[in-house]
C-alpha cells in the first residue's frame, strides 16, 4: 500500500490560509485575490479585527471555515424559497 500525498493544490492552498491566519492574528488586514473563499476571508477578517488577546473560538471558526473550503460544504446553503432535496 502506498500512501498518497495531498494535492498540490490543497498544499498550496493550505500554505495560504496558515500565512494569512498569522498574519491576521497579528493584526494585518486581508488581501484581495488570496484565493481562499468568501467564509474563510470572513473568518479571518474577524480575527483581524479582534482585540487581543484573539479569542480561540475565532481562530477555531477560521479554521473550520478553511476545512469547509477544502471539503466544498462553505456556501452551498439553499435559498429558503428553493425546495430541499432530502438525503437519502
Amino acid at each position: 500500500m502506498t500512501e498518497t500525498s495531498p494535492d498540490p493544490d490543497t498544499e498550496d492552498l493550505r500554505a495560504v490560509f496558515d500565512t494569512w491566519l498569522a498574519r491576521t492574528i497579528a493584526g494585518q488586514a486581508m488581501s484581495n485575490h488570496t484565493g481562499l473563499d468568501g467564509e474563510t476571508t470572513e473568518a479571518l477578517e474577524a480575527i483581524a479585527g479582534a482585540i487581543p488577546p484573539i479569542p480561540l473560538s475565532l481562530i477555531e471558526a477560521a479554521h473550520a471555515a478553511f476545512a469547509g473550503q477544502l471539503d466544498g460544504s462553505n456556501g452551498i446553503d439553499v435559498p429558503s424559497f428553493l425546495p430541499r432535496q432530502e438525503e437519502s
